[in-house]
């Protein structure tokens, strides 16, 4: 085993707990009587952006499909693959690598962002149909990007000045535009919020 799927391995074990933690933490609320920081309905709740774990925002990334294809049946991805989202359609299975950041406000021009890493070699080279990342934006609104494999092994090549197996993108929703902040200020509008790939036959 390299270290790189060591390594994949850990922070897989690190999620599955915080998961099981925050699964503890909700029943606990729930007994006492107290609200959980979020709802059912979160994208409509503006809720608070650090508040947000990545349980929660798996769930409500979960939600957002179900409204978009209540044929399909959606489901939290077991460990061996990857913890993600796992999408039952009636033409086929989609595995979905999912993470969320919280936002971080760029130094130079207080510009917010999201920041995330991928190993290319797990991507290129493993079990996902798609990568979707979710950030909040402070102002309480839940932004997604969504990748093809393919479409992030050609970003990696075309768009970044020294490529290697780690990939770390500074997504930003600005308006109705997107762009990753990373290196040079790079459009990923076409990857904003697009939803579609979920609904098409195969992923590419």
């Amino acid at each position: 085993m390299n270290q790189d799927r060591i390594i994949l391995e850990l922070l897989s074990r690190i999620q599955t707990l915080e998961e099981e933690v925050e699964g503890l933490n909700q029943r606990l609320s729930a007994v006492e009587g107290e609200e959980a920081n979020y709802s059912e309905e979160s994208d409509l709740a503006n809720p608070e952006p650090g508040t947000i774990t990545r349980y929660q925002a798996r769930e409500n990334a979960m939600e957002k499909i179900r409204k978009l294809h209540p044929d399909f049946v959606v489901e939290k991805a077991a460990r061996i693959k990857g913890s993600g989202i796992l999408i039952h359609k009636p033409n086929g299975t989609q595995i979905i690598r999912f993470s969320h950041s919280k936002t971080f406000p760029r130094q130079s021009d207080g510009t917010e962002h999201g920041w995330h890493s991928v190993l290319m070699s797990e991507i290129m080279d493993g079990i996902y149909d798609l990568c979707l990342f979710s950030t909040i934006d402070t102002a309480g609104r839940w932004n997604y990007f969504m990748f093809t494999p393919n479409e992030l092994g050609e970003y990696n090549e075309n768009k970044r000045a020294a490529r290697s197996d780690e990939l770390h993108l500074y997504l930003s929703a600005q308006g109705e535009n997107a762009f990753d902040l990373r290196e040079e200020k790079n459009d990923v509008t076409e990857h904003f919020n697009n939803w579609a790939l979920i609904g098409e036959e195969e992923a590419e």
